[in-house]
């Protein structure tokens, strides 16, 4: 745990700050389900039993997520989609595991040489496969995730390592809980170009959640990208 706490300490400082377009791999911010859009696309601190969850903050794992496995499939606009999938596991002994995948196909675009003469059609699509930790310690869960994402157009491909680290504190056996998590700081193994290497969409996320007594709503409250104090696109 002294190594995952100095993890979690050091991250944020080795992250660089990048909003609106400014990054490579802006995939990795999509929410991959419907519960992580309707919560804006970003979750530091609410639990539940859904494993996509994961892609929130690795801290987010629990016990209601054991043993479950989550399929999402998102259409966008013309031909876009993503889809994804979770699964949730506990090794009792090393920590609760969770494991994803997620695949973002922009369809079949046409070709061209510079007479404009066609060539064809070529593929876009991205993916990313995600491994998770999480480890509970009293009243705090801290969390750990690697990412390997890919990004294809036609033949050329761009390859990157990325990793969040969270942590989640739960004070009381009340439904209060407050999270902060570090999202997708890493680094190009391999960019399409050679001398345009650019940096992830790095966010460092602040959120609280509270279930009022007797109400069947919880209310969440999330602060991101709190690495840049001008997030002006």
């Amino acid at each position: 745990m002294k190594q995952l706490s100095a993890f979690l300490l050091l991250l944020p400082f080795a992250a660089q700050a990048q909003v609106g377009g400014r990054a490579a791999f802006p995939f990795l911010s999509l929410p991959p389900s419907a519960q992580l859009a309707a919560s804006g696309g970003m979750n530091a601190s609410a639990r539940s039993a859904d494993p996509t969850q994961l892609y929130g903050s690795p801290a987010l794992l629990n016990a209601d997520m054991d043993h479950a496995a989550a399929i999402s499939y998102v259409a966008y606009v013309g031909d876009i989609k993503q889809s994804t999938a979770a699964y949730v596991f506990n090794s009792q002994k090393k920590g609760r595991f969770g494991l994803g995948f997620t695949y973002l196909n922009y369809g079949d675009l046409q070709s061209f040489d510079a007479a404009g003469n066609s060539l064809g059609t070529f593929a876009v699509n991205e993916y990313a496969f995600t491994g998770a930790d999480s480890y509970t310690k009293g009243k705090f869960t801290f969390g750990l995730a690697a990412k390997l994402a890919v990004s294809s157009i036609a033949e050329n491909r761009a390859v990157a390592l990325a990793g969040d680290a969270g942590v989640l504190f739960k004070p009381s056996a009340q439904g209060f809980t407050v999270g902060f998590v570090v999202k997708n700081a890493g680094y190009m193994l391999k960019p399409y170009l050679a001398s345009r290497r650019a940096p992830l969409p790095v966010d460092v996320q602040l959120g609280t959640t509270v279930k009022p007594e007797h109400m069947p709503l919880r209310f969440t409250l999330t602060a991101h990208h709190l690495q840049q104090w001008n997030i002006q696109y």
